[in-house]
């Protein structure tokens, strides 16, 4: 008798467990030309990046693979991919902390949809996450963050 009521406590037990993670996974592979206009490419990102910035123009590209939802988390993975326009005032705030770096690959830059940039414009900043390219004459920021 004592095997079957350890048998089911640990059942129970078990589907408690699994009950408890009701996390809903953020898992995704988005371009900001599923959205149809810059409030709703606002709203979607602001899920992805722990910063709140304002935006004239925003188009990105988010592939975000959630690892905390099974039965075992782990780590997340991920590649957020921005090219925006932003207003003038707010382009310092994009860079702070980080090491100027003149060779940057901004291959990257041609998988956000939508926009035609020109690398060379812009100053490049990086750690060993992120990649952040500022273009004053055009207030706009190119930004990468990735964890592979």
């Amino acid at each position: 008798m004592l095997p079957f009521i350890s048998i089911t406590l640990f059942l129970i037990f078990a589907l408690l467990l699994t009950g408890c993670n009701k996390h809903e996974s953020k898992s995704t592979q988005t371009t900001s030309a599923t959205f149809s206009t810059n409030e709703a490419k606002v709203d979607f990102i602001q899920r992805y990046v722990t910063f709140r910035r304002e935006y004239t123009k925003l188009e990105f590209n988010i592939d975000y693979l959630d690892n905390s939802t099974g039965l075992v988390p782990g780590p997340s993975d991920w590649d957020i991919r921005i090219i925006a326009t932003v207003p003038e005032h707010s382009l310092s705030a994009w860079h702070i902390d980080l090491t100027s770096t003149p060779d940057i690959d901004t291959s990257w830059m041609s998988s956000v949809p939508n926009t035609l940039t020109e690398p060379s414009s812009f100053t490049w900043y990086a750690d060993d996450s992120k990649i952040i390219g500022i273009d004053v004459d055009n207030s706009r920021v190119a930004y990468r963050n990735h964890s592979r």
